[in-house]
């Protein structure tokens, strides 16, 4: 369902708009089944390979199209404007988070603090843009800025929020991890509120990203022991939050879709010949112009830069 986000605080507060609570024997129950599958399937890594680590975006990119993941696996994803633009919008909303204002100048704001993090890729990127882009990301951040001012309710610290929490969940003796990084985490534990999780898109959501809510709930399942009850996604671009109750056999499903990508990761790293499909993202991927398959993949019926996450996936906690 969708709603502002002012709205999903009030009905999270008044308990409208929730999954039913998952309890903890069930949440126990599910992680010792994923454990005993996914240790299974990492034995069968091979011995020289790195660490296979899931993500939200390899674990989407695999069960789309083999081939068109194996070869994005192969090389270090590049900084676009849209990633950057999402981790401006991150930085943005962090600090509305916990001050309750937009900065007065949200750009500068952003991009120091990138810098106090030290994220030498974002910060590279921006060094080397040319004037035009610097000036156009200016002004999409605004824009966004100005939507998080008239979107977001104060939250006020009974909610205990967390930004930018990340998660790292091992299996098969530290060979396959599943990795993510929640951008607000809100309530649960010692605070009167349900345990809430809200991700932030600075374009706008889409069907191909559900899927994605389910997965955060899992990761925060498997590793905090407590299901959220609900996850929502808020788009930058229109202010639009979209909001997924959490229900044991949603996590069931996203278990499910983990246990495929570590499945087919695995093949195919193995040395099986990965499987070409066409898919939404075609248009976005490097083998494009060698491969007859993508090629034949209507525009028409593909999705613009919404296919692509507003963050760079590194294969550690996109």
């Amino acid at each position: 369902m969708s709603a502002t986000l002012a709205k999903f605080f009030d009905d999270v507060a008044a308990g409208i708009g929730l999954g039913p609570t998952v309890d903890r024997a069930t949440v126990e129950a599910l992680r010792g089944e994923l454990t005993t599958v996914l240790d299974a399937i990492g034995d069968h890594l091979p011995a020289d390979a790195p660490t296979l680590t899931l993500t939200k975006g390899r674990i989407r990119a695999v069960l789309a199209c083999e081939t068109g993941a194996l070869a994005a696996n192969e090389v270090i994803p590049q900084v676009t404007a849209p990633m950057m633009l999402g981790h401006l919008v991150d930085r943005v909303v962090a600090s509305y988070v916990l001050t309750g204002t937009v900065p007065t100048d949200p750009f500068e704001h952003a991009v120091d603090a990138l810098r106090a993090e030290r994220d030498e890729r974002a910060i590279s990127w921006l060094d080397g843009a040319d004037t035009d882009a610097v000036r156009e990301l200016r002004a999409d951040l605004a824009d966004r800025a100005a939507r998080v001012e008239s979107s977001w309710p104060l939250v006020s610290s009974e909610w205990w929020p967390r930004l930018e929490d990340p998660a790292r969940i091992p299996f098969a003796r530290r060979r396959l991890i599943l990795s993510g990084r929640f951008d607000v985490m809100l309530g649960g534990r010692a605070t009167p509120l349900p345990l809430v999780i809200v991700e932030i898109k600075a374009g706008a959501a889409t069907a191909i990203h559900q899927p994605d809510l389910y997965w955060y709930a899992l990761l925060g399942a498997l590793r905090d022991h407590v299901a959220p009850r609900v996850v929502a996604v808020w788009s930058a671009a229109d202010g639009i939050t979209t909001t997924a109750p959490i229900t044991a056999d949603a996590l069931h499903s996203a278990a499910m879709r983990v246990v495929a990508a570590a499945e087919r990761w695995i093949e195919v790293l193995s040395g099986r010949e990965p499987k070409i499909t066409a898919h939404p993202g075609c248009r976005w991927c490097a083998l494009l112009e060698v491969c007859e398959t993508g090629q034949r993949w209507s525009p028409d019926a593909a999705l613009d830069e919404d296919w692509l996450d507003d963050e760079v996936d590194t294969g550690d906690d996109a």
